[in-house]
């Protein structure tokens, strides 16, 4: 019998067709669980239906389509681990004179770079065109099977890749509306690597648990939003998105090496470095490996050595909100005030009570007066905020009307996406 290996995230791709046909068995579960896309997180009804469903649109029995876990940590070894079990161990294969496996010449790396070892090995591997869309076309699938085919692997193409190219303008449309009612910064995008499912306070705000696709999507939106005069923001360096608590309420902490960052969480934030991003904001997160004693708002290691010196980063650096729990529940937010400026930040934020503001802005004059941060920071932050307000603030920038916002036109693109 022959059996065809699918990631689970490949029974909702973008492709309109692929999409109406399996509509009727999604549910609540099964599909893209990173949660990216809404329709990914409208499956699990049933495997048997949506078995059936994906076998017509390809020529395959139901019983030769067989479901494997998603997500990038996965599809490296599900790849090597199908053609292992099924190319050298399954005796009804043995008379078999060629493996052959399908994917993409867009496909994720997880996939496309065992796959490219595998020809070296000896296998067949058909590298599928994709369109301008990203979409693969299911009869260039059906077309490509054959009764060698032990693995067809086009879920990125599909289902993600073939989602970037809306971010953008998504991003011009929030840009737009901003502009209508005078607002020139947006604290956007989110560039954390959603690598823990229970993160409550990054969520859906995250791209997703790939950090190449975050950084991709991360740069599109941040696109979309310059394109409109509109200051993007990328966050919360150096990563948030595998948290236990909420920064809100407490000082998370992450447990992660120097290594680890450089292989998940810098990655969308190098992006975003090379894409040119004007702004960046710090999180408030405890991580011991990268500095022992202070926590990231207040470390000059990270903010400074890290994020301005090693990643070469000379945008503008705001703080999160210094009134969050996760650093007002740690030390006077005065203090706090001071030692965030010192750490290497541009901006320091309070989302409200003006008297603390006073108090913190007293603070930190007393700090300059007495030498504590050095004169020279001070100016390079005032050069990089003069250099950001000269760019967005000016009168040049056309405020287009209030009936922009949730105009026909956006409500209508919105819809096509949904």
């Amino acid at each position: 019998m022959k059996r065809i290996y699918l990631d689970h995230a490949a029974t909702t791709p973008m492709d309109s067709r692929v999409k109406s046909a399996m509509e009727p068995f999604w549910a609540d579960w099964f599909g893209n669980a990173g949660g990216l896309y809404e329709e990914g997180r409208l499956a699990k009804n049933s495997l048997t239906e949506s078995r059936e469903t994906i076998a017509r649109l390809i020529g395959a029995r139901p019983d030769e389509i067989i479901f494997t876990s998603g997500g990038t940590e996965s599809d490296n070894l599900a790849v090597f681990g199908v053609v292992n079990h099924l190319g050298t161990k399954s005796p009804s294969w043995d008379l078999v004179p060629k493996w052959h496996i399908i994917t993409t010449k867009f496909e994720h790396h997880a996939v496309l770079e065992p796959c490219q070892q595998l020809v070296k090995e000896g296998f067949d591997v058909t590298f599928l065109d994709v369109g301008e869309d990203g979409i693969v076309n299911p009869e260039d699938v059906k077309k490509a099977l054959r009764s060698e085919t032990i693995l067809v692997s086009v879920m990125y193409a599909n289902n993600e890749i073939g989602t970037t190219q809306p971010i953008a303008e998504i991003g011009k449309i929030m840009g737009r509306e901003l502009r209508a009612v005078g607002i020139h910064c947006n604290f956007a995008p989110v560039l954390d690597v959603l690598t823990n499912p229970f993160n409550r306070v990054i969520g859906k705000r995250s791209f997703g648990n790939d950090p190449h696709l975050v950084a991709n999507l991360g740069c599109e939106l941040m696109r979309g939003l310059e394109e409109e005069g509109i200051m993007s923001c990328g966050k919360h360096f150096p990563g948030h998105g595998d948290t236990n608590h909420d920064s809100h309420e407490t000082l998370p902490s992450l447990a992660h090496t120097r290594k680890r960052f450089e292989i998940c969480e810098f990655i969308p934030f190098r992006a975003a470095i090379a894409a040119g991003i004007p702004s960046m904001m710090t999180a408030h997160l405890h991580i011991p490996l990268l500095d022992s004693e202070n926590m990231v708002t207040i470390s000059r290691q990270v903010t400074t050595t890290i994020l301005r010196h090693e990643l070469g980063y000379d945008g503008l650096i705001f703080t999160d909100d210094l009134l969050m729990r996760g650093i007002a529940g740690m030390m006077p937010i005065p203090e706090a005030t001071v030692r965030s400026l010192h750490a290497g930040a541009d901006m320091l934020l309070f989302s409200r009570d003006l008297e603390i503001q006073k108090k913190s802005l007293a603070e930190l004059k007393n700090a300059v007066a007495q030498g504590r941060i050095p004169e020279e920071q001070l100016q390079a932050s005032l050069s990089r905020i003069k250099h950001v307000k000269k760019r967005y603030c000016h009168h040049e920038l056309e405020r287009l009307p209030l009936s922009v916002i949730g105009s026909s036109e956006h409500r209508e693109f919105l819809t096509k996406l949904s």
